[in-house]
């Protein structure tokens, strides 16, 4: 077994201590609705990191900031880099259980349709 939970050990993990303590409320794998107020904003634009430089080319130019692209594009974060393959994302979701499977559909259910995801499916 190697020195960090696998991917359903995970998932027990949250489902263990979701609403019952602090580790189940930890930041990382709560819904975005549970800690930001987005819903609360009246926001003209929301990007998607998933598509970034594109929206953020798009953002800079609403905000008329254009001339300062080099600056953000530097900026870039390391880890939008190393999204996983539709492929790999499979392989982690054949390891759940369906009753896993269902917790995260609905813990999530919010952040999916708010965000344009589909639902996990075994």
């Amino acid at each position: 077994h190697p020195p960090y939970p696998l991917f359903p050990e995970l998932i027990d993990f949250i489902i263990r201590h979701r609403g019952k303590d602090k580790l189940g409320e930890n930041g990382h794998w709560r819904p975005t609705v549970e800690w930001c107020d987005l819903c609360q904003n009246d926001l003209n634009i929301i990007i998607q990191l998933e598509e970034e430089p594109e929206e953020l080319m798009y953002l800079l130019e609403e905000l008329q900031m254009v001339e300062y692209q080099n600056h953000f594009l530097s900026k870039h974060n390391p880890s939008s880099s190393k999204s996983a393959s539709s492929e790999e994302i499979a392989r982690y979701v054949q390891q759940l259980s369906q009753d896993q499977v269902e917790f995260l559909n609905g813990l999530y259910a919010s952040d999916f349709e708010m965000f344009g995801y589909d639902p996990v499916r075994l």
